[in-house]
């Protein structure tokens, strides 16, 4: 089973990362994270749902492009801190020089290797907030967002499938948004649009193999994370998800 998305009207992919029991047997504490696909269309109700439910900061993991065109419109809240802390993902990132990625899994390696420097910068973040949830997002919930997440369920000890399972739904959940897009993309005359379908899609394999390659290269996720904190950050961090 995995965690179910937050009831709003206008964010589809916002889930509590809390839902989860890891290799343990120990419950990850609720009310801490929340992932998010966008925020830039949310009502007044969604947005007081947020509030209610603890949210006190938002790290927007989404380029200076994206966050211009589709704001965040919880953003402004007097009881909610906003960062914009852009995860160079290769796709929103690239300036064309490079080749697209050929799958999701060289998506993620290269986020994770190139992107180091963004990432202890977005979990120091979260440590900032101790006392509050911190929902971190980017458009869909589930490239950028899905890394994060990872990272952190690793950090509690959530086993492997468990957290590849979790990463796998957002292409369920944000469906109706990934149809418009398809259809967009045919009406706009790409016809090579299927091409890179995988961008709008999230198998279970593409997280395993991003994992596998963490544990390849940096002896598994608590240690590329342990590379970028203090053991003091880190054991707070973790205390943040399991105690």
């Amino acid at each position: 089973m995995t965690a179910e998305p937050l009831r709003l009207e206008k964010a589809y992919n916002v889930r509590d990362l809390g839902y989860y029991t890891n290799r343990y047997g120990e419950k990850l504490n609720t009310g801490k994270f929340l992932r998010s696909d966008a925020l830039h269309l949310i009502t007044k109700e969604d947005e007081q749902t947020l509030v209610d439910y603890g949210v006190r900061v938002i790290v927007d993991l989404r380029s200076p492009m994206e966050a211009e065109k589709a704001p965040c419109l919880i953003q402004q809240h007097q009881d909610i801190d906003y960062y914009s802390i852009p995860l160079f993902d290769d796709i929103q990132s690239n300036d064309g020089s490079r080749a697209l990625p050929n799958s999701l899994h060289e998506l993620y390696i290269f986020l994770l290797d190139n992107s180091k420097e963004q990432i202890k910068r977005i979990l120091q973040c979260f440590l900032r907030y101790e006392n509050g949830c911190c929902l971190f997002n980017c458009t869909a919930g589930k490239d950028r967002t899905g890394i994060i997440a990872m990272l952190l369920l690793g950090l509690a000890d959530v086993e492997e499938e468990r957290i590849a399972a979790d990463y796998s739904v957002s292409a369920r959940y944000m469906e109706p948004v990934f149809a418009a897009q398809r259809l967009a993309l045919q009406k706009a005359g790409y016809s090579n649009y299927q091409q890179f379908s995988f961008l709008l899609e999230s198998p279970a394999e593409e997280m395993e193999k991003t994992i596998q390659y963490l544990q390849d290269n940096y002896d598994g996720i608590s240690n590329y994370v342990s590379r970028l904190l203090s053991q003091d950050e880190f054991d707070r961090l973790r205390n943040r998800l399991v105690k």
